[in-house]
């Protein structure tokens, strides 16, 4: 099986438990041989990746701050969002795991999707 993920909680998370959370199924999930991980993320603020070798990290500025955050309105060319939407276009995974609550891939989603409800307050 293969998982894809994206990039939503890496791109402006540094360190949190959302992150960590998705940072953990990940790490998990390269250790099964059954199963094959892809992350649709190219640039990453997110420490537990980076601890982990699964992406290299920056630590966060104001400017990639405010760009990481507002990518997904203004669908920056090649930011995260545009190779996440790339990914999923290209349908070669079985199941997609958003990491955050933009529903950005709703339009162009054909597989089965696993949605993390992380807080009920």
């Amino acid at each position: 099986m293969k998982v894809l993920y994206d990039f939503q909680v890496f791109s402006w998370q540094r360190y949190g438990g959302i992150s960590r959370y998705f940072s953990e199924l990940i790490r998990h999930g390269l250790q099964d041989p059954k199963i094959k991980i892809e992350l649709a993320i190219k640039q990453s603020v997110n420490a537990y990746l980076d601890h982990q070798g699964i992406i290299p990290s920056k630590a966060p500025t104001l400017l990639s701050k405010i760009k990481n955050r507002i990518s997904l309105k203004l669908k920056i060319p090649g930011s995260n969002y545009q190779y996440s939407r790339s990914l999923i276009l290209k349908d070669d995974f079985d199941v997609f795991h958003p990491t955050y609550y933009e529903d950005y891939y709703l339009d162009i989603l054909n597989k089965p999707l696993v949605i993390t409800v992380h807080d009920m307050i």
